[in-house]
């Protein structure tokens, strides 16, 4: 049984000494703790105020912690400190080492840590074993260069954005795309980018990304202290980027090393407008790619065209030739049947006339043997003879001058001298009925002083075929 002792009852004021005095002789200096910096807050006065505390799995309710106070005097020396570290932002969220002594609040009734100085070779130091620490468990995995054999599309127009809204990251971002001049689709993903909460919203907004209809998810966020980074480093936003379905292009602000999340990206760039910038490029490229390979196009078409004219304008010496040719033979082969003829017309005169002296020989003998038969009949007769003489002569001169008429007219040069034409199809055959021609057909008619080269664009047939000049389009 526990015996109170009733003899002494302390003021409050008195019984905070006391554990003020109890306190300093537990804790006569300063002390180092280590923890995670939780609820930082700033006074007017330029005083800070944290907790410093050991997370529990949840996360929820800290398994322990203790208030810490750092005062504006030792804020500006510590932040000096840090400056010059570079690589160590106070912030939420980030584990620290620090030094000060252990008092007792009494107008507040708490034991807390009046903080005096920092480590941060701590801070950094651990950040940087846990970085490597998780790129080698990537890289187990074979999930480091996981995205980056995602293909990125030739023209990656739609962008889903994954960055704080309102942010600088985000103007930077939308600017440069501007300046390209493409029509970029951007897709605002709303993500907090620092704190305690960056990491459970950057990887939902990567995941949500990766259900949209777009060609590349864009991660930026601008530069900060190595601290502010952190995020970037940490394993669930590591994961989701190497396994995400869609290229992730990231464009994180740092000056020196890489964040984990660029390691396992698709395309890092060091800021968001140098991501902006690159997305623009690709696009410009693929422009450029696209240009040239229509310039190539164009001087082939060129090539071909120029090669099959000079081709076209062979065949038609050709065609011309072997026309004029043609032309030569016909009219050698009619002048040699005109002669032909001629001699052969020659040939059956004599004849005739030979048969006709023939004749008359044999009917002047007769007229001679009969004359003593009958006077009056050899009369008839002699004038019948007289009267049938010229008739024959007329009809052979008739015969004769027909012949000579029809090898007149069948002079091919005498007929094109008329007005006629001759027309030839493209292959050099001659032209005799509207169905030999097509629509766009090209003519080469053949006229008495020349030649001229034609076009057909139009037809039409005649009920009745009747001779007629050549007409052609042009």
């Amino acid at each position: 049984m526990t015996v109170v002792n009733d003899a002494h009852t302390f003021e409050v004021g008195e019984l905070n000494r006391v554990i003020g005095r109890l306190i300093e002789d537990s804790f006569p200096g300063e002390v180092w703790v280590q923890g995670e910096i939780a609820n930082l807050s700033r006074s007017n006065a330029g005083h800070a105020y944290f907790q410093l505390i050991e997370p529990s799995a949840d996360r929820r309710t800290p398994d322990a912690a203790i208030p810490v106070a750092l005062f504006d005097s030792s804020r500006r020396r510590i932040n000096a400190q840090l400056r010059k570290t570079g690589g160590v932002r106070m912030t939420d969220g980030i584990r620290i080492r620090v030094r000060g002594t252990i008092e007792y609040y009494g107008p507040q009734g708490r034991v807390q840590l009046r903080m005096s100085g920092i480590d941060p070779e701590f801070t950094v130091g651990r950040l940087a074993a846990e970085r490597e620490r998780l790129l080698r468990s990537l890289a187990g995995e074979g999930l480091l260069r996981a995205n980056a054999s995602v293909p990125t599309p030739l023209v990656p127009l739609r962008v889903a954005l994954v960055t704080s809204r309102g942010s600088a990251a985000q103007a930077d971002f939308i600017e440069e795309l501007g300046r390209g001049g493409y029509a970029f689709e951007v897709s605002m993903m709303d993500a907090r980018v620092q704190g305690p909460d960056s990491q459970s919203t950057v990887t939902a907004a990567l995941r949500s990304a990766a259900l949209l209809d777009v060609d590349v998810v864009a991660v930026v966020r601008g530069g900060g202290a190595r601290t502010d980074l952190a995020a970037f480093d940490s394993e669930p936003i590591a994961r989701a980027i190497a396994e995400s379905p869609l290229p992730v292009w990231t464009g994180i602000g740092h000056e020196t090393d890489r964040t984990v999340a660029d390691e396992v990206a698709h395309t890092a760039y060091r800021t968001p407008t140098a991501c902006a910038a690159g997305l623009v490029g690709a696009v410009g490229a693929f422009i450029d790619t696209l240009v040239a390979t229509w310039q190539r196009v164009v001087s082939a078409s060129n090539s071909a065209l120029s090669h099959h004219s000079g081709s076209l304008r062979r065949i038609a010496e050709h065609t011309a030739l072997a026309s004029r040719a043609v032309f030569e033979v016909a009219e050698e082969s009619l002048d040699l049947r005109c002669h032909r003829l001629a001699r052969e017309s020659e040939i059956s005169i004599d004849r005739s006339t030979s048969r006709l002296r023939h004749d008359s020989f044999r009917l002047q003998r007769a007229a001679e043997h009969r004359l003593t038969l009958a006077e009056g009949a050899i009369m008839a007769r002699a004038s019948n003879l007289v009267r049938t003489g010229p008739r024959v002569l007329d009809r052979a001169a008739s015969v004769l001058a027909g012949f000579d008429a029809r090898c007149r007219a069948y002079d091919p040069v005498a007929v094109l001298a008329r007005g006629y034409s001759l027309s030839l199809a493209a292959n050099g055959s001659v032209v005799r009925s509207v169905n030999d021609l097509s629509i766009g057909d090209g003519l080469v008619t053949r006229v008495a002083d020349g030649s001229v080269h034609s076009r057909v664009t139009g037809k039409q047939e005649h009920a009745d075929t009747i001779p007629t000049r050549s007409a052609h389009g042009t």
